[in-house]
């Protein structure tokens, strides 16, 4: 059983989930990719996320998006639903597209872990060795300032159905940075994605290893995995903060918000329903509408 996370009000998270097994379920093709902007821009706009970047490689997605409602679960749900249903009914499977590992959900806070998470999302294709320079990447690679063109509903959707028959994914300037013009933040956070790649170009070199590119990456099949010996089972963090002294402060609200639960919880389950769980307890009070400190 996963941890309980709390989920408040105008947080800005990188979302990260692989697939199950870490299969090729979202090989880039043309069609597939248009299939998964559709699902992604319907959920954004239905529960009132804001996209800032967004980057689907063939085993896993990163997104990196604000959720002013406290939303992102239903965002989760639905998206992780949508693409599952038409990209399984494209390669023919009916089992589980997605690893049964909890998504990973880590809050940045700050200019500048906002500005290096959407960095590593966009940077990601490069770390992995499969194209020299992320614009490469033959699927969904996108950040703030962008403009998305409509893509179609997928076939899968019926017409008379409540999905829309177009949909266009809004990317959003990331909060923070007040102090800057969209043209210099702009700048700015092309000058940091060509860092981070060029740093990765020159660890591949190092290593006398090869990018896969764009042709390779097409022709893969979507029941390969990825070759033997990546890392597996690593930590999966919940913060993102570069700075000590807030990284502490952060954690131990994690472990007072947790603490806090388990002793509600445990009262809730002794039959006590007038017990009051933390700010944030999200799961519970939607369906069991337990009472919630305010945030």
């Amino acid at each position: 059983m996963s941890l309980p996370r709390p989920i408040y009000n105008n947080q800005l998270y990188l979302v990260t989930r692989r697939t199950s097994e870490r299969r090729f379920f979202l090989t880039p093709t043309r069609k597939r990719t248009r299939q998964v902007e559709y699902c992604i821009a319907v959920a954004a706009a239905r529960h009132g996320l804001r996209i800032h970047a967004v980057v689907v490689l063939s085993n896993h997605w990163h997104c990196v998006a604000s959720d002013p409602n406290g939303a992102m679960p239903e965002f989760l749900r639905d998206t992780h639903s949508w693409v599952a249903k038409v990209v399984n009914a494209g390669i023919g499977r009916w089992e589980s597209l997605w690893s049964s590992t909890q998504t990973s959900l880590v809050r940045a806070n700050g200019d500048n872990n906002v500005l290096n998470r959407i960095v590593y999302a966009l940077a990601n294709p490069v770390a992995a060795g499969l194209v020299a320079h992320g614009h490469s990447w033959p699927g969904l690679r996108a950040s703030w300032p962008q403009k998305r063109q409509q893509v179609p509903r997928p076939r899968l959707f019926r017409d008379s159905g409540p999905m829309p028959e177009h949909a266009t994914l809004e990317l959003v300037r990331p909060p923070g940075f007040e102090d800057i013009d969209d043209k210099l933040l702009t700048e700015l956070l092309g000058s940091a994605v060509e860092q981070r790649e060029q740093f990765h170009r020159e660890v591949m070199k190092q290593q006398g290893r090869t990018f896969l590119g764009r042709r390779t990456i097409r022709k893969q099949s979507v029941f390969d995995t990825p070759a033997p010996g990546e890392p597996r089972r690593q930590m999966s963090p919940r913060v993102a903060e570069k700075n000590k002294w807030r990284r502490i402060e952060a954690l131990q609200r994690l472990r007072d918000f947790l603490e806090r639960y388990r002793r509600a919880y445990a009262l809730f389950r002794a039959g006590f329903r007038d017990v009051v769980f933390p700010a944030g307890t999200y799961k519970l009070n939607r369906t069991a509408a337990v009472q919630c400190a305010p945030s």
